[in-house]
């Protein structure tokens, strides 16, 4: 199960077992990161709750799907 490093909004770094299949945002809300702007509930229909993924570990998450990349087309 990999280890996540989640770096929250007051810069606290909390680490947290992501189970493989799991999102990022449902690891963040399990491991108690409160701060997550989701307008829809995480229901992956607005957009709201994108998250930076450090340049050295971009090569280890599969790519976006049709979905995510459309999402992050505006940035």
């Amino acid at each position: 199960m990999p280890e996540i490093t989640f770096i929250t909004l007051a810069g606290e770094a909390v680490k947290a077992h992501v189970p493989l299949g799991m999102t990022l945002m449902r690891g963040a809300i399990e491991a108690g990161i409160d701060d997550i702007r989701a307008e829809c509930g995480g229901v992956a229909s607005c957009g709201t709750c994108k998250i930076i993924v450090d340049d050295a570990d971009q090569g280890r998450l599969p790519p976006a799907s049709i979905l995510e990349g459309s999402m992050l087309e505006d940035e």
